[in-house]
């Protein structure tokens, strides 16, 4: 917990959804994009650094939908231009079906890593990748 209270993550965003019995059975988290850790260019939108749904029949009640939708809500309401998430199928990296069922597109891909967005306004930048592999020295810690 210190480290969601450190200077650098002011702005982490963190929804937990629990149910009926007060368990936690899944969360989202989110930042500003400018402070993501993740080799992206996407100023004044969300990213989501991380979501997960524990149990599996908690899968199929929406709740990566509604924590999302929280994540959504909240950007809006900070007057962002979108969210945005990079997803892969590899470990450790979301899959991209969820954000798909949630009105995403791949807006960029580099490698097994895709870059899915939610724009609030069409005709906003969108943001993009930076590619890694050729600025190793200046690329952000976290693929």
């Amino acid at each position: 917990m210190e480290w969601c209270k450190k200077k650098d993550n002011k702005e982490l965003g963190l929804k937990i959804a629990v149910n009926s019995l007060n368990k936690q059975i899944g969360f989202i988290e989110y930042i500003p994009a400018e402070k993501a850790w993740r080799p992206i260019i996407a100023d004044n939108y969300f990213f989501i650094h991380c979501i997960a749904v524990f149990a599996k029949e908690s899968r199929n009640q929406n709740v990566g939908s509604s924590l999302i939708k929280a994540c959504e809500e909240k950007a809006k309401n900070q007057n962002k231009l979108g969210v945005c998430v990079m997803t892969s199928d590899g470990p450790w990296i979301s899959n991209k079906k969820l954000f798909e069922k949630n009105g995403y597109s791949r807006i960029d891909k580099l490698g097994r890593y895709e870059l899915m967005i939610k724009k609030f306004d069409p005709y906003s930048t969108a943001p993009k990748l930076i590619n890694w592999k050729n600025n190793k020295k200046n690329t952000k810690v976290g693929i």
